[in-house]
């Protein structure tokens, strides 16, 4: 795998991941440990075509803490 910046507004969502909300705690846990070591505690990972395939709660805490750029982790598409 390989790690990138992308924009966060160039990661896609798929219907699968916006159907079904985390937890409120799991934001909450996300949100306090990157506001406690300035990153988060896992990888957003997208396929090479920039959907995400992992790390929708690191997603939508970056959104919340409108950062606008992220490092992720891209697999092959077949891989993920």
């Amino acid at each position: 795998m390989k790690s990138k910046a992308v924009k966060l507004s160039a990661i896609h969502i798929s219907y699968a991941f916006w159907k079904t909300p985390p937890r409120p705690e799991k934001i909450k846990t996300c949100y306090e440990y990157f506001r406690e070591h300035g990153k988060f505690d896992r990888d957003i990972v997208i396929d090479e075509k920039g959907t995400l395939r992992d790390g929708y709660v690191a997603y939508l805490v970056a959104r919340m803490l409108n950062i606008t750029t992220v490092w992720v982790k891209v697999v092959n598409r077949c891989a993920a």
